[in-house]
């Protein structure tokens, strides 16, 4: 089930997800947030519909292919560290390759889900994107990246 909400709802859909997983639309920030909930551990992934990436990786490949493991200090806060999953969500294939959506994929404990993770994952995207293309450009070469300005 898809839930469609604006941004600031999704910590309350959250906080009340019982074990599974959940898929929100983020229709203020064309924005897809997938939530598997295990009873200890949040995986949730953000897959930013604006900013799209085009890759000479199969399509079946894109995602797995395209995984950058990192871990960022002072996320959430001061002190703190957090080990994210920058990716690319395969949207259209072709032939020679595919366009995916950039994606980041955090695990997070029950607790941390005081903070707001829409801001977070959007300052993390915003503010590590071009490294992460950079990234994929030493690995593949020539990369197409487009964001979406509305």
């Amino acid at each position: 089930m898809e839930y469609r909400i604006r941004s600031r709802e999704l910590q309350n859909f959250l906080i009340l997800q019982t074990e599974g997983v959940q898929v929100f639309f983020l229709e203020d920030l064309d924005l897809y947030v997938v939530s598997h909930f295990d009873g200890e551990l949040y995986r949730l992934g953000f897959v930013d519909l604006r900013t799209r990436v085009g890759l000479k990786v199969r399509c079946d490949r894109l995602e797995e292919e395209a995984a950058a493991t990192t871990e960022l200090k002072d996320i959430p806060w001061e002190g703190l560290r957090l080990k994210v999953v920058f990716t690319l969500y395969p949207l259209n294939c072709f032939d020679e390759g595919a366009e995916g959506a950039l994606a980041l994929k955090i695990n997070i404990e029950p607790h941390w889900l005081m903070y707001d993770w829409v801001k977070i994952a959007r300052a993390i995207l915003s503010n590590w994107s071009e490294q992460y293309i950079r990234w994929l450009r030493e690995r593949y070469g020539p990369v197409d990246a487009v964001k979406i300005v509305a």
